[in-house]
């Protein structure tokens, strides 16, 4: 069985809601479009649940 794992980026620029998928042991060809993407979706998860902590809240991310 082949092993996959999913990135954090979409499969291609046309397409937002599959992300891509590697086999383990394949070259990552990672883009800085790719990792400005995934910093900005954890960012967003980040701030939405310091939200609910206004002394985390204020403090910068």
């Amino acid at each position: 069985m082949t092993q996959i794992f999913t990135a954090g980026w979409p499969a291609s620029p046309q397409c937002e809601s599959t992300l891509r998928r590697f086999r383990v042991g394949e070259r990552l060809e990672i883009s800085a479009t790719n990792l400005a993407e995934t910093c900005a979706f954890y960012r967003m998860i980040a701030t939405d649940l310091n939200s609910d902590c206004p002394a985390l809240a204020s403090d910068r991310l």
